[in-house]
């Protein structure tokens, strides 16, 4: 199963910034889908199942801080030096050192910071 992670901050004076690209474009893919999301408290995030093409999907949207969000991965991948438990896993975010607009995709990677 894939999973998609896509990261925000949930203050209301976020909600329309760049931080929020991640939310925002798990948001926007889902919408119009048959896709409903449940609060997992476990996890601190908010958690729906659907299907990408043929390939199921579970979308995370943390209901942290963006920068309190590694406890929402944490929590769902407790042993993070077992890589077969992440491989599938796809983190949406911004990146403040690229301008506005520009994607890249990178794998294998850890946080910058």
């Amino acid at each position: 199963m894939l999973t998609i992670i896509g990261l925000g901050n949930t203050l209301p004076e976020y909600a329309k910034t760049r931080h929020n690209i991640g939310e925002h474009m798990v948001s926007a893919y889902v919408k119009g889908e048959d896709i409903d999301f449940t609060p997992k408290k476990l996890f601190l995030a908010l958690m729906g199942k659907g299907k990408v093409g043929t390939k199921s999907v579970q979308f995370i949207l943390p209901q942290t801080l963006m920068n309190a969000s590694g406890k929402t991965l944490k929590a769902m991948y407790p042993d993070s030096t077992n890589k077969d438990e992440y491989e599938n896993v796809l983190v949406l975010h911004d990146d403040i050192d690229m301008p506005l607009g520009v994607t890249k995709m990178v794998f294998d990677r850890n946080s910058g910071g």
